[in-house]
Order: C-alpha cells, then sequence, then structure tokens
C-alpha cells in the first residue's frame, strides 16, 4: 500500500501484526508507532521530530532505509537490546 503526500487514511488493521512503515514527517507518526517496525528517515528536507521519537530505527536515505529491511542481519544488529 503506498500512501502519497497529503492523502488520509487508516491504518490497515495488519500492520501491527505484520508492517513496516517508513517515514519521516508528523503525518506518519502513527504509522510508524503502530507498525512492527516503524523507520523513520531524515532525507534531504529533513525529519519531524515527531517522527523521530516514535520511530524504532532511523536512517540517513530512504535507500538505507530499504537496504535495511532487505538486511536482516543489519537489522537484528540494529535493534539488538
Amino acid at each position: 500500500m503506498i500512501i502519497h503526500a497529503g492523502q488520509f487514511y487508516t491504518l490497515p488493521p495488519t500492520i501491527e501484526r505484520d508492517g513496516a512503515v517508513v517515514g519521516n514527517g508528523v503525518n506518519d507518526r502513527q504509522a510508524l508507532a503502530a507498525a512492527v517496525l516503524g523507520v523513520a528517515v531524515l532525507g534531504p528536507e529533513g525529519a519531524s521530530s515527531r517522527a523521530l521519537l516514535v520511530a524504532d530505527v532511523v536512517c540517513a536515505t530512504i535507500i538505507d532505509a530499504l537496504d535495511l529491511l532487505l538486511g536482516p542481519r543489519a537489522l537484528t544488529a540494529t535493534l539488538r537490546p
């Protein structure tokens, strides 16, 4: 499911069970918090402090975020307590 900027949406019920969300705006905070894995991206335009506070992981770019999702070992290392 792809949500475009400015769209209002309700979260799919399965996001709390098996969803990852990548975002950087204040409008993404609910989805980042609800997802099994919330990944905030800083990006060239920055990121909302509210999104950063609820995310499980913060990445510098969207490419880094996608690479992290594709590399389970890196993700495990990042989330290790």
